[in-house]
């Protein structure tokens, strides 16, 4: 009797050890960072969404407050090719307002320093720690935003921010002959979904 119940306290200890280090297992498992994404991997994949925008911006003295839109469409081909489909909605009160629509290829890595018809003097995106980045640079300042990627139960997911850049701490970023007073993002938007080519 005494050697059955020595048996079964010893069957427990087993089983509950064996319980303590699956979890421990499971949970080194959880934490475990994932590979680094690569461009690669990317490939045949577009990013899409939109950045909602507070605009105020100055023209000849006067100035224009609204709200701006930029909706893009990113699809990520072989060898860092990107096929970038933008469309610009600026907003005014009174109905006012102007829209612009961009259809690029550039080459993660490769500057482009083609002007742009938003007076974009040079354009270079870059990819490194899950993380693809356009930077453009314009008259006056420029901009930078970050798309960041990470896995998901279904493939990727992504997230987007920006910032515009003034020059030397006191120059605002001038686009087209407009003086950006501020551009303050309201909400964003990122999917990345299969691209169509």
């Amino acid at each position: 009797m005494v050697k059955n119940a020595a048996r079964g306290r010893l069957f427990w200890m087993v089983v509950c050890l064996c319980t303590f280090d699956m979890s421990v297992e499971a949970q080194d498992a959880a934490t475990t960072t994932p590979p680094a994404i690569s461009l690669d991997e990317l490939e045949k994949t577009a990013l899409e969404g939109v950045i909602h925008y507070a605009n105020r911006v100055r023209r000849d003295g006067r100035v224009f407050s609204g709200t701006a839109d930029w909706r893009y469409r990113i699809e990520i081909r072989a060898k860092g090719e990107l096929h970038v489909l933008v469309t610009w909605h600026a907003m005014f009160p009174g109905g006012k307002g102007s829209v612009q629509r961009f259809d690029n290829i550039e080459v993660v890595g490769a500057p482009t320093t083609k002007r742009d018809q938003d007076g974009a003097r040079s354009v270079l995106w870059l990819f490194e720690a899950d993380t693809l980045t356009l930077l453009r640079v314009y008259d006056v300042g420029g901009r930078r935003i970050d798309f960041k990627l990470a896995r998901s139960e279904h493939g990727f997911r992504c997230d987007v921010q920006s910032a515009f850049m003034t020059e030397n701490n006191k120059l605002v970023p001038r686009i087209a002959g407009w003086d950006v007073l501020e551009r303050r993002e309201l909400r964003t938007s990122c999917k990345v979904t299969k691209a169509k080519g």
